[in-house]
């Protein structure tokens, strides 16, 4: 609701914006997703794999806020690079899954 307000107050800032803010959105949604493959590789015990995807989630963060300047070609830019590291993330997801295609859960002693 409030949402929809600050967007009816807004409008015309938004329809010449809103690819940006999709585009920072969905940037930081897959970063959350490097943070959280992050975290559960720590958990499992595959630390250099939880330190890539840590690497990636903080590069993509520092991409999104790259949003806030004031460059004419800044969402082309962080498009770029966020995709890039995008693709370099589910690559090496994917080489670490290949075989296992899930992860293990760590197992709790009694």
């Amino acid at each position: 609701l409030i949402a929809s307000a600050l967007l009816f107050e807004h409008w015309t800032k938004f329809s010449t914006r809103a690819h940006g803010y999709a585009a920072g959105a969905m940037f930081v949604a897959l970063a959350v997703a490097a943070g959280v493959n992050a975290w559960e590789c720590r958990r499992s015990g595959r630390r250099w794999y939880a330190g890539v995807y840590a690497a990636i989630a903080v590069l993509m963060i520092a991409g999104a806020g790259f949003m806030a300047t004031d460059w004419d070609h800044k969402v082309l830019v962080v498009e770029v690079v966020d995709i890039s590291l995008f693709a370099l993330f589910w690559s090496v997801q994917t080489k670490e899954l290949w075989t296992d295609t899930l992860r293990a859960r760590p197992t709790s002693s009694p």
